[in-house]
């Protein structure tokens, strides 16, 4: 089924799902990942919340590295809640329990960490994370429910969602996604989603009659989904379904998008499948 708007320049289909091999150190009981990001290469990361674990999973499917470790200090986390690894070559791990944003060269490699209690204005409890074109990175504080825009020393370029959004105040970040311009993405209270400009001024928004979990960019339009793998493309004029139904057999853990490319990990199994985007013109 599709489903066009005015909105959206040509029709999107979806391929059918493949499933990716994984190798057996990412599978079964010594690897449960629940998160995932993508970067511009096609590398996959894997996020392990129960172990405290990141995972590389090259596009080419070799040299396969894991780090991380419980504990409170350098490459070791608690509670790693998203990541982020894309655009760039930097991977980004918001520690929830620790308040800290951790930084890893694409091989996995530490560099550096940042307590996001000695920024310029605390972020407790982060739950989401992204960086944008210009370097800049996206925090979504849990307990505030708000978005605080940093570089990496701390400095906090602006905060968004609070009291001043009247309406649009957030409520409950669920995902969080920046396009090629800069532009932010949001899923908000489950039904509800909303774009912002770099500096947070509200551009438009939408809402769904179901629970959205997902949002990434794709090209000028938004990718949203649910945990059961329903998929739209949704534009400022309206929403395109992306010829995809309820996945009955899965459930949906966490979605990434690169290179027209839909990855999504399935809850439980951590299996993973890729579908591509295609565009009639």
């Amino acid at each position: 089924m599709l489903l066009a708007t005015a909105s959206i320049q040509a029709q999107v289909t979806l391929s059918d799902w493949t499933q990716i091999q994984i190798p057996s150190e990412l599978t079964g009981n010594q690897f449960s990942p629940r998160r995932m990001a993508v970067n511009a290469f096609g590398d996959l990361y894997l996020l392990d919340e129960e172990r405290s674990l990141i995972a590389r999973l090259p596009a080419d499917g070799d040299n396969v590295r894991i780090a991380g470790g419980w504990g409170e200090t350098d490459e070791l986390f608690t509670s790693g809640s998203d990541l982020t690894a894309a655009p760039g070559l930097d991977v980004l791990i918001v520690d929830s329990d620790t308040h800290r944003l951790l930084k890893f060269d694409r091989q996995l490699n530490f560099l550096e960490e940042l307590n996001l209690l000695s920024t310029d204005r605390s972020v407790e409890f982060p739950s989401a994370v992204v960086r944008n074109h210009a370097g800049e990175v996206l925090v979504a504080s849990d307990s505030e429910a708000d978005l605080t825009l940093m570089n990496m020393s701390g400095t906090v370029i602006s905060v968004m969602g609070g009291e001043n959004y009247g309406t649009d105040r957030f409520v409950d970040i669920n995902s969080v996604a920046i396009n090629s311009i800069n532009e932010i993405g949001l899923i908000d209270s489950d039904d509800r989603y909303l774009v912002l400009s770099r500096n947070g001024r509200m551009l438009w928004r939408g809402s769904l009659n179901m629970e959205l979990k997902f949002i990434e960019s794709t090209g000028n339009e938004w990718l949203v989904g649910t945990a059961k793998g329903e998929f739209f493309i949704v534009g400022q004029d309206g929403q395109a379904e992306v010829l995809q139904e309820s996945l009955t057999q899965w459930t949906v853990s966490d979605m990434a998008v690169g290179n027209d490319t839909v990855y999504i990990l399935e809850e439980g199994s951590g299996h993973i499948f890729q579908a591509q985007l295609r565009y009639a013109e």
